[in-house]
This record gives structure tokens, C-alpha cells and sequence, in this order.
């Protein structure tokens, strides 16, 4: 009841068909066998992030977001 991606290399991404099944998962964080071990984490956006230049400066303009936003 779900799918296995490749997120980069060393990482996957299982998504889960039903929260039941992604429940039943959640409780084990270090699936162990000779062969490999699997650590199970919840997903994070900043797992990967960086920082870096970007090639051109676009001006944007904003609408409808409060200015203390």
C-alpha cells in the first residue's frame, strides 16, 4: 500500500496509499536485517537545502499579503 522514490541517492521517498498504513510504519524508526539497515524518518523540505547565487534578479511585485507578513 505504497510507493518507493528516489530522492537522491542515499535517500527515498515512500509515499503512503492510506494513513493507516503510514500510521502502522511510523511507530518503527530502525528497520534492521543482515543485509541493510532502514531508517524511517518523517519528510522534511529543508533535509537537502542550500543556498546559492541565482543567475538573473527579477523584481516581483506582491498583492493582497499584509505588510507584516
Amino acid at each position: 500500500d505504497f510507493t518507493v522514490h528516489t530522492h537522491r541517492p542515499e535517500d527515498f521517498l515512500i509515499i503512503f496509499g492510506s494513513r493507516t498504513s503510514m500510521d502502522r510504519m511510523r511507530g518503527d524508526h530502525l528497520i534492521s536485517c543482515p543485509h541493510f539497515a532502514l531508517s524511517l524518518r518523517l519528510w522534511c523540505k529543508l533535509a537537502h537545502a542550500g543556498c546559492g547565487g541565482f543567475e538573473y534578479c527579477v523584481e516581483l511585485e506582491l498583492r493582497g499579503i499584509p505588510a507584516q507578513a
